[in-house]
């Protein structure tokens, strides 16, 4: 069994460029929508949510990675906040980010992790809270989500696994837990992450995080 004793992920979760072609709006931390500096500037790309500290990965054998997964995602529903967005699978880039799709309408599943629908570990999606070409994406409605809500992830091969929201946060990138948030050991739970808070135009980044953790209903859809 090839053991990898840890991957150093060491930069900060998710911070957010500025671009010419941007949207003109940018959630505020209540979940309002904001209005571009008095200067014209637009709230661009937003950056992939990445790493602050240290991420052991303990084994990654294909045996021991098997005992993690099922089909991949490809789609995530929650009704209660009109969300219903495609998901694929994603890597890591050269610097150590998180692979982000592009689009604000798709999330990334972290595909180094544990599966939606596995038996334990965190299965993380995230996505940008917005992009330059529609604006706010799905994701940029999370911390408007109730504890209790349902949340439903479809897998390539059709089956539905349904989670409930057990907590949500807005925190600091530089507070955000990311041991807690990439855990591989701990009962399954599915954790969705963005950007969130105050747009810091100095900077050109959100200030916080939103991270939504969601555990497994007893019945699965499908």
């Amino acid at each position: 069994m090839r053991t990898l004793a840890a991957v150093l992920m060491s930069v900060l979760l998710a911070g957010c460029a500025v671009a010419d072609d941007a949207p003109a709006t940018a959630p505020s931390g209540d979940g309002a929508v904001v209005s571009p500096s008095p200067s014209g500037e637009t709230v661009g790309e937003v950056r992939a949510p990445v790493f602050l500290g240290e991420v052991e990965i303990s084994d990654t054998s294909p045996e021991s990675l098997a005992e993690l997964r099922v089909p991949p995602p490809e789609r995530l529903v929650v009704d209660s906040l009109g969300i219903d967005m495609a998901v694929t699978d994603v890597g890591l880039e050269e610097d150590g980010a998180m692979e982000i799709p592009t689009s604000a309408a798709t999330a990334g599943w972290y595909r180094y992790g544990p599966t939606p629908g596995g038996d334990r570990g965190n299965a993380v999606l995230a996505a940008h809270v917005d992009d330059a070409v529609i604006g706010l994406g799905p994701f940029s409605r999370l911390l408007d989500v109730d504890e209790g809500a349902r949340i439903v992830v479809a897998n390539a091969v059709g089956d539905e696994t349904a989670y409930e929201v057990r907590q949500v946060e807005k925190t600091d990138k530089r507070e955000v837990d990311m041991g807690l948030v990439f855990d591989r050991a701990g009962p399954a739970q599915l954790v969705l992450v963005t950007c969130g808070g105050r747009f810091d135009w100095d900077t050109g980044h959100y200030e916080d995080n939103v991270v939504v953790y969601a555990t497994p209903v007893e019945e699965s859809v499908r």
